[in-house]
């Protein structure tokens, strides 16, 4: 069952050609078989793994049984299944192509009755995986989510197909793998990510774990130290501030009916923190709000935030509470005082928004009106002042006339 020197094309055919066949001269089918890629490409020291979907179609169990025809060496995972009726498993059939040299070999898999056919090409060339840890030791803080980022590379001189990313960290800190299966060309590299979920009892510690990525029987390690520390108090980590100055929400007949309020939060720590959930408490009934999506904020980062409150026209005043949450945990909270309509733009052409801001308006208004109080009060000064002058230059203009002719009248 050997094909030397065949092209991966004309392969292709004649196993689906067989594959027909195969179909046709079967009767009606008790099993559901699914096989993703009927064609693997090895190298005589990979095994190539082929992952088998058994689904019984009857309405009673099914006896399974597989066996295989090569001149590959092969193995499976679970040559004996039992299926309840509409039940899938999946086993996987391993090939090992030890001491083959290069070509095409094809597997006649019998699943019961059933017959489908794999084939194995073997090629020359150098499988090589590596992986490498930038970290010389990573820093976890107790009740956060750590990122560990890893280059994986193929240095050989094939494309390695299917490699997967494990590692042995304790189960509590919930490793996720990102890509969790991924290829590699020849000379490729690309990062790998392990996300951790510290707990926060947690033992603080410095601990030794290892990351590997393998692809058949070629494999690569590195090793990863992980310092687990104490967590700063939750409600340490993070601010929340209303922003001035609010923008107003118009219905359909632009009047208004809420307003968009900014927000900033500031990350006070170092530790990136993800699903950050918003609370708004003591919202008044018919009011609602939107923009509380769930957020991520990186360490020492500050993010501006908009919520926007639609009123629906209620105008009272209110005060609205607005939380942060991590884990069910409140981080920070800060209050809103709305002013009905006060709240918005003002005569004076300042946007008002908020008690504080309400406040400042007033007092900018009362400012201008002392000021307007203070230039008239000495406008009337100067005005009074300007009529003593005249006064005096018109009195002193008739003394003189009256000298004057009183000294002529004596001298006559």
């Amino acid at each position: 069952m050997k094909l030397i020197n065949s092209g991966l094309g004309a392969l292709k055919v004649a196993l689906l050609a067989a594959i027909l066949v195969t179909a046709l001269s079967t009767s009606a089918l008790a099993l559901n078989i699914v096989i993703e890629d009927q064609v693997r490409t090895v190298s005589s020291e990979e095994t190539a793994q082929f992952a088998i979907e058994l689904t019984n179609t009857q309405d009673e169990f099914e006896a399974v049984e597989l066996s295989a025809e090569s001149d590959v060496s092969t193995s499976f995972s679970s040559r004996q299944l039992t299926l309840g009726p509409g039940e899938t498993k999946t086993t996987y059939l391993f090939a090992v192509p030890l001491n083959k040299g290069e070509g095409t070999y094809m597997i006649r898999l019998n699943v019961n009755q059933e017959t489908r056919l794999l084939a194995l090409e073997v090629v020359e060339g150098r499988p090589a995986l590596e992986l490498y840890n930038g970290y010389g030791k990573v820093t976890a803080v107790q009740d956060s989510t750590q990122s560990i980022r890893m280059v994986a590379r193929n240095s050989g001189d094939r494309e390695l197909r299917n490699i997967v990313v494990k590692g042995d960290f304790s189960e509590r800190l919930n490793a996720k793998y990102s890509p969790e299966v991924f290829h590699l060309d020849a000379g490729e590299e690309r990062e790998v990510t392990v996300v951790l979920d510290v707990p926060l009892d947690y033992p603080k510690d410095l601990y030794d774990y290892k990351v590997t990525i393998a692809s058949g029987d070629t494999s690569a390690s590195e090793e990863v130290r992980l310092e687990v520390i104490g967590a700063v108090p939750m409600k340490n980590r993070m601010s929340l501030e209303t922003l001035r100055a609010w923008e107003k929400l118009l219905d359909e007949d632009g009047d208004v009916v809420g307003y968009k309020v900014p927000m900033r939060v500031v990350n006070r720590g170092l530790i990136d923190l993800s699903d950050v959930q918003w609370e708004v408490r003591g919202l008044p009934e018919g009011w609602e709000v939107t923009g509380t999506q769930a957020f991520a904020i990186r360490g020492a980062e500050t993010m501006d935030k908009t919520l926007s409150f639609n009123t629906n026209g209620d105008f009272r005043d209110r005060v609205v509470e607005v939380a942060l949450l991590k884990n069910g945990r409140e981080i920070t909270t800060e209050q809103i005082e709305f002013h009905g309509r006060k709240v918005g733009v003002r005569g004076t052409g300042l946007v008002l928004g908020g008690a504080g801001s309400v406040m400042l308006g007033l007092m900018v208004v009362a400012a201008l009106l002392v000021i307007v109080y203070l230039v008239r009060e000495k406008n009337k000064a100067m005005e009074e002042s300007g009529r003593a002058t005249d006064q005096s230059k018109l009195k002193r203009l008739v003394d003189e006339a009256l000298k004057r002719e009183e000294k002529s009248e004596e001298e006559e």
